[in-house]
């Protein structure tokens, strides 16, 4: 019988997985024994020889250990960097994603964030009037588009950041960006996968190379930026602002160095959460899992 580990282990509340949601696992796939791990103790003891690990994004390191792993079904799109660490050594190792599925609910979380910002509420800096500003997508995906057409309406202008161009209005592509083009851009939000190419590229540099008075929302990987490196930054251009719902701790705890400035603002992982997502998940996940089972 093939066994795999359902990891539920998270501290936020909406991102446990729900009974009824593992009882249909069960019931839709006998052949399959479902590990659900709820715990620490649980994860280091009872997965080790799992064929397969279905996980929120903030998957563990634990997953290095186990011999027998062939495939890695991430509840989101996310893929963390550990996943990506470990496929490096075992080009095997399939990894499948939820991309696109809750898109829209990312797309909002970055214009409340960026609202929040630009009505300086709870951030020590002064309001600023949208439709003077120059907005950029770093992203080409679902939450992009999504983004564009709410901030299209926002901003003076709005401009997408990426490899290829979609069809967006608005485009330029990584080798056309360097500090002067940076420069020119107000709000500057983070929605792209977190991968071998994107750390490269979106990393403290970027922020350093950004307009000292920019507000930049992040809703796409914590792991984008050190947290050290966000303090230094921070601390020494007090007008640049920074919000986000994705932190290396979630819950991010209160006495974090981040929490004690006033240019720093964030949420619990709020983006990507909504009414049904759990059902949502389910049906995809079905679909894969029954791809998984055919190919075997």
């Amino acid at each position: 019988m093939i066994k795999i580990a359902v990891v539920d282990i998270t501290q936020e509340e909406f991102w446990k997985i729900p009974h009824e949601f593992m009882q249909d696992l069960i019931e839709s796939f006998p052949m399959i024994d479902f590990i659900h791990t709820k715990n620490l103790m649980s994860l280091k003891k009872d997965i080790e020889d799992c064929q397969a690990i279905i996980s929120i994004p903030t998957l563990p390191s634990v997953v290095k250990r186990m011999k027998s792993l062939d495939s890695i079904f991430v509840l989101g799109s996310g893929i963390p960097e550990v996943v990506l660490q470990l496929q490096e050594k075992k080009e095997e190792l399939s990894i499948r994603t939820m991309t696109g599925i809750n898109a829209s609910s990312v797309a909002d979380q970055a214009l409340y964030l960026a609202l929040k910002a630009l009505r300086a509420d709870g951030l020590s800096l002064s309001p600023k009037r949208s439709d003077q500003l120059h907005s950029l997508i770093i992203g080409t995906g679902k939450v992009a588009k999504n983004l564009e057409d709410k901030f299209l309406s926002l901003f003076k202008t709005t401009t997408i950041l990426g490899r290829t161009n979609k069809g967006f209005n608005n485009f330029i592509d990584f080798d056309s960006l360097n500090e002067e083009v940076l420069a020119t851009y107000d709000v500057v939000v983070i929605a792209t996968a977190y991968n071998d190419q994107t750390k490269k590229l979106i990393n403290k540099e970027l922020i350093l190379k950004l307009n000292k008075t920019a507000i930049i929302v992040n809703v796409a990987r914590a792991e984008f930026f050190e947290e050290l490196d966000l303090l230094e930054i921070l601390q020494s251009n007090p007008a640049l602002s920074y919000l986000t719902d994705v932190t290396h701790e979630e819950i991010y705890p209160a006495d974090g160095a981040l929490n004690g400035l006033s240019n720093f603002y964030h949420t619990p992982h709020m983006g990507g959460t909504y009414e049904g997502i759990w059902n949502d998940y389910l049906k995809e996940l079905k679909i894969q899992l029954k791809e998984y089972l055919d190919a075997k």
